[in-house]
């Protein structure tokens, strides 16, 4: 294996190190989730380090499951929350870079890794690893995170989906790595449902908490001084992710291309009294609902 920087088959390549490795590996990521046990099939007596607190675990992103398995084959597990290297030494070779060890990472992330066998750089990285030691994890305490693994569904549906209209307001914010790797597996299984032609698109969202299916949804964009009212548009999806410890939501809208009002031109349309609903997270009442419906079907 060559060192240095390595863009392509990055998961490909860990996984023909684990398997053929003949002593202990020593491993530090966040996030563990499916398929991961495959990936990286650590042997027994080597040591890794995830995040396995009750948010990631709820979130879906570690998975106890797969943990569990390499508990039964002598892996040593450890989780610390606060870990967020991804950081590998396996067969006397150093793998630091950017992926998680999931399927996401594995079949759609664009990942990137630096190998290096520098025998100053392994050691260093070993004793990092095990400085990360936090809290041991044993048989009693993967028992314990089965049960709240990703037990939040991610498609509900409900019977009246109109007049009902959610206003939702946005401020201008670079979405986090975490929110965009789980926007991907999101949008894999939610595909199927969308609507593929020039006047329709996907809005991506966060939320603290996860949305309903099928529920009508209305962006307020708000930057500076200016703010603008989108069309409505149908949840689609929403998926539970984990960002500075806090569990969040993706969610995704199917909106009409439709061009946006600046507050001050719906005021044309709207009374003042009606447009102060649109200057807070919260369900419209249902006369004023159907009003944006109507209108928004009318552009």
């Amino acid at each position: 294996m060559k060192e240095g920087l390595h863009t392509e088959n990055i998961w490909e390549m860990i996984t023909q190190e684990a398997t053929k490795a003949k002593g202990k590996s020593y491993a530090a990521v966040p996030y563990f989730g499916n398929k991961a046990a495959e990936l990286l099939p650590l042997k027994k007596g080597s040591l890794l380090v995830v995040n396995a607190d009750n948010h990631s675990v709820i979130g879906g992103v570690t998975s106890p499951f797969e943990l569990e398995k390499l508990f039964k084959k002598g892996v040593e597990l450890h989780n610390n929350p606060s870990v967020h290297a991804k950081i590998f030494v396996i067969n006397n070779t150093l793998f630091v870079g950017s992926a998680n060890v999931s399927n996401n990472s594995a079949n759609y992330l664009k990942e990137a890794v630096w190998v290096s066998k520098d025998k100053i750089q392994i050691v260093k990285a070993i004793e990092f690893i095990k400085n990360l030691k936090h809290e041991s994890i044993g048989q009693a305490k993967l028992n314990a995170l089965k049960p709240i693994f990703n037990t939040k569904p991610i498609y509900k549906t409900i019977q009246n989906k109109i007049p009902y209209m959610h206003v939702w307001l946005v401020d201008d914010v670079d979405y986090s790595d975490e929110f965009n790797e789980v926007a991907i597996e999101l949008y894999e299984e939610v595909k199927d449902n969308i609507t593929i032609d020039n006047r329709h698109r996907i809005d991506e969202l966060e939320s603290d908490e996860p949305c309903t299916n099928d529920i009508l949804v209305m962006q307020v964009f708000r930057s500076g001084k200016t703010t603008e009212v989108y069309p409505f548009g149908k949840v689609i999806g929403n998926k539970p992710f984990i960002t500075n410890g806090q569990l969040s939501y993706v969610i995704f809208i199917q909106v009409e291309e439709k061009k946006p009002f600046s507050i001050k031109k719906l005021e044309k349309y709207f009374e003042k009294e009606e447009l102060l609903y649109l200057q807070k997270n919260h369900k419209l009442p249902k006369a004023l609902a159907s009003k944006f419906i109507n209108f928004w079907n009318k552009q």
